[in-house]
């Protein structure tokens, strides 16, 4: 997830946005995939069938040495997403606004 998340930074704001209302989010390379996000081809090429409590993330070569899939269920994809924005927090503490959108993607994953 360190490799989504340092690519989609620039934009974390739009990023969270996004995951709060269950919806995927990708920038060239990289994508994180809900089960709605998917097409009936998407799906039926995926190694296993993407549930409505977990999230799919893509990492393509050449940004990783082979291609990347990971199934996260929402708890440990929030609790990624909650460092990703940490670190972020740390370079710098005038992000603010990333704390609000943390609560809207939590109660927008069912884990409130």
């Amino acid at each position: 997830m360190w490799t989504y998340f340092s690519i989609v930074d620039f934009d974390m704001v739009g990023v969270l946005k996004f995951f709060a209302k269950r919806e995927g989010f990708g920038v060239d390379l990289v994508c994180l995939s809900f089960k709605d996000d998917l097409d009936e081809y998407e799906t039926y090429h995926l190694v296993k069938p993407l549930d409505d409590q977990h999230v799919l993330a893509e990492v393509d070569y050449p940004a990783r040495p082979v291609d990347y899939y990971a199934y996260l269920d929402f708890e440990t994809f929030y609790d990624y997403t909650v460092e990703a924005v940490m670190d972020i927090l740390a370079e710098d503490p005038k992000c603010t606004k990333l704390i609000p959108l943390l609560r809207e993607v939590k109660k927008g994953l069912g884990l409130d």
